[in-house]
């Protein structure tokens, strides 16, 4: 069965956010999933953050309770096009502002809008020759989605106090590179005085494998 498309009620600013997302009509052994494009990197961590921020609004454990998952068509369309789509054969990007104007041509776009990128996607699934991909959209569970998100925004904060250590001599690609290598502060910032000249310290990141392509 081919999921139903539904709309926000209205999107809100950012300072009210939360509830008006969550509600729609309730379709019995389906659970409610948010779907946008690039979602999950981007409009999902917004979500979180601004539910964190105003607990009294919303909690993250409401998500899960409430059975909410969350989904991004941008990494669907994808894997649709990889598979080789008929439907994506001639779309040469999969941007939403290209996706709409070759699904939807016939309706204005106002991009970087949040309903209107919500009406941007309602225009392009529900193009017969792409409706059908809503049935592989793949979802994640809300626990699944913050457990990521957490994870996410420590590696962040890690890198950032790394990056701050080193007197911001790194960029911030190197210092997820040495994060994930596992070295720590202390080996860093003692790495980092045996050297007076930043580009020697570059030099030896670089022979350690940790650079913005690694």
């Amino acid at each position: 069965q081919t999921p139903t498309i539904h709309r926000p009620v209205c999107t809100p600013p950012l300072i009210c956010p939360i509830p008006s997302l969550l509600y729609c009509e309730s379709v019995p052994y389906f659970p409610t999933v948010l779907a946008a494009h690039r979602g999950l990197r981007f409009d999902v961590p917004i979500l979180l953050a601004e539910i964190e921020r105003r607990p009294n609004k919303l909690t993250a454990s409401a998500l899960v309770e409430e059975n909410i998952h969350f989904a991004d068509t941008l990494q669907c369309l994808k894997q649709a096009k990889k598979e080789g789509h008929p439907a994506l054969q001639d779309v040469q990007s999969l941007s939403l502002a290209n996706l709409h104007s070759h699904f939807a041509p016939e309706k204005p776009h106002q991009g970087h809008r949040a309903l209107r990128d919500v009406e941007a996607m309602e225009d392009i699934f529900r193009n017969e020759s792409v409706h059908n991909l809503l049935t592989s959209l793949s979802v994640q569970t809300a626990t699944v989605t913050i457990q990521k998100w957490r994870k996410q925004r420590e590696l962040r904060r890690k890198k950032r106090s790394l990056r701050d250590s080193l007197g911001q001599t790194i960029t911030d690609s190197q210092a997820q590179s040495l994060l994930k290598k596992g070295l720590g502060f202390s080996k860093l910032c003692r790495l980092r005085a045996t050297f007076l000249v930043d580009d020697d310290f570059q030099k030896e990141l670089q022979r350690r494998k940790v650079g913005s392509q690694n």
